[in-house]
């Protein structure tokens, strides 16, 4: 079990209309988070497998469809457990935190989850610069699991042409492909993610299928912002934020 924290850790926010609990200070979801959870794909009833929940926000994002959903997540760092357990309470939403290391496939049931779901860390471990904020540098730095360990414990939990769903960095796009071929999960959708119009993709989010076939779809760039130094989003963007869905 994770240490007890007060709950003078967190603070209540929010994004649009869902509320959720954060930490006050330090690690904080981001816009890939929001991108990834509007990407996700599901039909009621379905069984949601999320290695490594964070904060625990993208089962209330995916809580905004209005599908009938059951959602286990699983969390190596003690703090962060007790954040997605108290933001599952919050949205009353069906499911668990394990506290524990997917790398440990055993840890849930094999080929019992419909969508498996993942934002790894970015960077490998020792690449770029150091994070002072522990909790921070491990979401960001691959030190407590990789791409490839975090897709074989989804592997291993999502059923047979059961769907995978990724965002990784843009500059490591050979690395994920490679990885996903070697795990047997196909990509299906590759969706681009630019911050403006003139710049190099920052983001790839990833439809997989495990033991999917070969054919593949390339979808249209999404493109955040119309103006960057205004933080102006698009309208496309906008439409995905305020329906947390992606079309």
């Amino acid at each position: 079990m994770p240490p007890k924290f007060v709950d003078k850790e967190f603070t209540l926010s929010g994004w649009e209309n869902i509320t959720f609990y954060q930490l006050k200070k330090g690690y904080r979801f981001s816009i890939d988070t929001v991108l990834l959870a509007a990407f996700v794909k599901f039909k009621k009833n379905a069984r949601i497998l999320e290695a490594g929940s964070g904060e625990g926000v993208i089962p209330l994002f995916l809580q905004k469809r209005g599908i009938d959903f059951s959602y286990t997540g699983v969390e190596i760092q003690p703090l962060l457990v007790q954040l997605s357990r108290k933001n599952l309470i919050h949205g009353k939403i069906k499911g668990e935190i394990i506290h524990g290391d997917y790398r440990e496939l055993k840890i849930v049931e094999q080929e019992s989850y419909n969508v498996g779901v993942v934002n790894p860390p970015y960077y490998s471990k020792g690449a770029g610069k150091r994070n002072p904020d522990p909790v921070e540098e491990i979401a960001r730095h691959e030190i407590s699991g990789s791409l490839k360990e975090a897709l074989k414990f989804l592997s291993w939990g999502v059923k047979k042409k059961g769907k995978i769903y990724i965002i990784y960095n843009a500059k490591r796009l050979q690395s994920m492909i490679s990885t996903m071929t070697e795990l047997k999960i196909a990509p299906k959708k590759i969706l681009p993610v630019y911050s403006h119009k003139n710049g190099e993709a920052i983001f790839i989010l990833c439809e997989g299928i495990r033991e999917g076939g070969e054919e593949a779809h390339i979808l249209p760039p999404l493109i955040i912002y119309k103006n960057t130094r205004k933080k102006e989003y698009t309208e496309e963007t906008k439409k995905i934020f305020d329906t947390l869905t992606y079309p």
